[in-house]
């Protein structure tokens, strides 16, 4: 009488074997083929204990950097930090925004989650590098429409004549750019281009180079400002190198001595000719070369100020 009972019960064991083996069998599809980067940490080192590949993505390494990787070591927080956001994650799901150390030494900006779960870290983790990016590329459009309206604003109500305008345009302008901004119009007679309108660079900077700046140039030479001039084309140097045949002797020195790096030179148009030449040059390296966005910038500002000199 006992044995059907015994062949039954192992029976429900062995379907109950089967049917966590299938459980398993499909988390570990789910952990492996997720859409974000999950790892399991080891509760008190901070060691992976599993881990998905786009874990290993994210983290630019390969499976055997990254399960040598604590936490400590990938994310840009403190031991205290990270040890306070654990203990945090035992009551349930907590996020933390923190920085990713990569091999390479790049920084990228994730969202982190934990969940604590039998002493053992569950942690996803999504990269928004991509979303902070765009975030700031939108606050900086905005900040520099705000700029260009504020700064027209002050050159329509200005009762002066049009150089005396673009000058206070040039001079709002500064709170914008770091970078040396002049303008250069050209000739009534169209032979040469006149000295520049701004105060182009600090006086210690001024005292660098030669007078160049307050010098006509003739309009026949073959150099950047002259061919933007004539051409009425944008000249977009990126990196710069002084061997460019865009440059003076002169230019090269003053260049030279200032540490201009990138350089950009935009056409000012009005009433369907060129009329002057707007050049934006680049020392401080730590802010990286011009960009195409700086560019479409100060098209855009060359643009507008010509519209202003249309109806003036």
């Amino acid at each position: 009488g006992g044995a059907i009972p015994a062949i039954r019960a192992r029976s429900m064991l062995a379907d109950a074997k089967e049917t966590t083996v299938r459980a398993e069998s499909r988390f570990q599809l789910l952990f492996e083929h997720a859409p974000v980067a999950i790892t399991i940490y080891e509760f008190n080192s901070f060691l992976p204990k599993k881990f998905n590949r786009l874990a290993c993505q994210l983290a630019e390494m390969s499976p055997s950097d990254y399960a040598q990787a604590s936490a400590l070591d990938l994310f840009g927080v403190t031991e205290a930090e990270l040890m306070a956001f654990r203990e945090s994650a035992r009551h349930g799901p907590k996020q933390l925004q923190a920085r990713l150390k990569t091999p390479s030494g790049e920084w990228k900006d994730v969202w982190a989650n934990w969940v604590v779960v039998n002493d053992e870290v569950f942690s996803v983790i999504r990269d928004i590098t991509e979303q902070l990016e765009r975030e700031r590329q939108s606050k900086a459009n905005l900040e520099e429409a705000e700029l260009l309206s504020a700064a027209f604003a002050d050159f329509w109500d200005s009762a002066d004549d049009p150089v005396t305008s673009l000058k206070i345009l040039l001079r709002r302008i500064k709170d914008f750019t770091p970078d040396i901004c002049t303008v250069r119009l050209i000739s009534e007679d169209r032979h040469s281009l006149l000295p520049t309108l701004t105060e182009w660079a600090p006086a210690n900077e001024q005292s660098l180079v030669q007078p160049q700046f307050t010098q006509n140039l003739p309009l026949s030479e073959p150099y950047i400002q002259q061919i933007v001039a004539r051409e009425g084309r944008t000249i977009y140097l990126k990196e710069l190198t002084l061997d460019e045949p865009f440059f003076s002797p002169l230019q090269i020195s003053n260049m030279k001595k200032l540490g201009t790096f990138s350089l950009l030179a935009v056409p000012i148009r009005a009433d369907y000719q060129t009329i002057g030449v707007l050049m934006i040059a680049r020392q401080r390296r730590d802010l990286g070369p011009l960009t195409e966005r700086d560019r479409l910038f100060f098209e855009n500002l060359a643009h507008r100020a010509a519209q202003a000199f249309d109806t003036m």
